[in-house]
């Protein structure tokens, strides 16, 4: 089934951001790391398996952790919800997409019209409908929300991933033993120097066994 690729990873970290120490999110919810809260069940569990401390203010994890952390919750939870709700194999940028909205919204915005679109293959209205979708909190319009909507409607339509840096294509290399072929080189072209050159050794060769 559909799993998170390396740059769908970075693409939520770099719109969740990086904190180390335990905090309040914009509407007061205790947050760490890669935008992981106590609400998340797959989060829960992750903490009470690799971390020794209690989730309170003080808290701490290392980016090593977030960036394990978050392929935990994305197998577990949020990237399972978007497999479960599509059924069926997507190209990767519209996974990725889904996965960083729904990362963000919950697993219940599987059940909004933008989601629907995507499952049957409407990329274009999906993303128009995701757009406005989920760009408040409490009632205020957020400008995050909205930038990170548009970015994520964005790589559903079209596969660009804003602000990740993707390298080029390395050109392709030769299988091992394998040779490039050389181009023949051209033959010389014909001149009539050395047709004459040839003529005058064989006269000087035949006058020169005459002069003995």
């Amino acid at each position: 089934m559909n799993r998170l690729s390396a740059n769908g990873a970075e693409f939520i970290r770099l719109h969740e951001g990086f904190r180390s120490k335990w905090y309040l999110d914009p509407v007061g919810v205790p947050t760490i790391g890669i935008g992981f809260t106590w609400r998340s069940k797959s989060f829960r569990d992750w903490w009470g398996r690799f971390k020794s401390q209690p989730f309170r203010r003080g808290a701490t994890m290392t980016q090593h952790e977030a960036d394990d952390a978050l392929q935990f919750l994305v197998a577990r939870e949020y990237g399972k919800a978007v497999n479960d709700f599509l059924g069926k194999r997507v190209p990767q940028h519209v996974y990725d997409a889904m996965v960083s909205a729904v990362f963000n919204l919950g697993p219940g915005a599987l059940r909004w019209k933008w989601a629907a679109a995507a499952k049957r293959g409407d990329y274009s209205e999906s993303a128009r409908l995701l757009r406005r979708t989920g760009v408040t909190a409490k009632g205020k319009r957020l400008p995050g929300l909205v930038r990170r909507r548009k970015e994520e409607a964005h790589l559903l339509e079209k596969g660009v991933y804003t602000g990740v840096h993707q390298r080029p294509s390395a050109p392709a290399k030769p299988l091992p033993g394998a040779s490039t072929p050389k181009r023949p080189k051209p033959a010389p072209a014909p001149s009539h120097k050395g047709f004459w050159a040839a003529i005058a050794a064989f006269l000087r060769n035949m006058f020169g066994r005459k002069e003995k």
